[in-house]
């Protein structure tokens, strides 16, 4: 039997208690998603989760044996990530050209900007025996767990998905408004707007996870060490 849990708030619309099972203090599995790893593939982490889940923070407190897949963007890059960018930065232009060559093997929309991945930057960080990291968006997620059951640069690779969400949709919506330095104000700009609204969208696609990652305001350390503690059985 499950263990008794509570679903965090941000997920009680789209999640109930028979769904998942508790497996630390942070963390959920989503009966329904089972983990089937080849143990002749090579495994990639994969961090989502909704705008304000904390993902950047989270990547970041990782050990050094994971390393994040720089994402190619046309997004430009917000103040803090003017210095050690996690991005590659193309134009509109640049980026459907690089998908026109087959450089970028997928790619979404999300809030008016593209986004996309190299199959060649998990290759990459796998030739130095360390661990991909990719970081996407909540469909993003999904997507690459569809292709890796039939894309054939895919099906070679083990994919691990963890969902970051935070304890309710209201906190959500404030690390939004606070990261993107509109707290206190009335009118908020369009691109903030437009993240505020499809927030409860993103959160849906929380359902197609292997763990939900509660990040609770000033617990990281604490949850992500949890995490690695909860996923190190499927990197031996």
């Amino acid at each position: 039997m499950p263990s008794k849990t509570a679903i965090p708030q941000s997920l009680r619309s789209h999640l109930s208690d028979s769904e998942v099972e508790k497996v630390g203090k942070y963390h959920l599995r989503i009966l329904a998603n089972e983990i089937s790893l080849h143990k002749n593939k090579k495994t990639v982490l994969i961090i989502s989760g909704p705008s304000g889940s904390g993902k950047d923070s989270f990547i970041n407190q990782l050990p050094d044996n994971f390393v994040r897949v720089k994402t190619v963007t046309t997004r430009p890059p917000r103040p803090e990530e003017t210095k050690n960018d996690p991005y590659i930065r193309l134009t509109k232009e640049e980026f459907f050209e690089a998908v026109k060559k087959g450089e970028i093997l997928e790619y979404i929309e999300h809030a008016g900007y593209y986004m996309g991945t190299k199959i060649s930057a998990f290759d990459e960080i796998f030739s130095h025996n360390k661990i991909p990291v990719l970081r996407v968006d909540t469909t993003g997620a999904k997507l690459y767990l569809e292709l890796s059951k039939t894309h054939p640069k895919l099906k070679r690779i083990n994919f691990i998905y963890l969902c970051l969400v935070a304890p309710s949709k209201s906190e959500l919506k404030k690390r939004v408004i606070k990261r993107e330095g509109q707290t206190g104000k009335l009118n908020l700009p369009d691109h903030v707007i437009k993240k505020l609204e499809i927030l409860d969208h993103e959160i849906s696609y929380a359902k197609h996870a292997h763990y939900i990652v509660v990040n609770k305001a000033g617990k990281l350390k604490e949850v992500v060490n949890e995490a690695l503690e909860i996923i190190k059985k499927h990197f031996v």
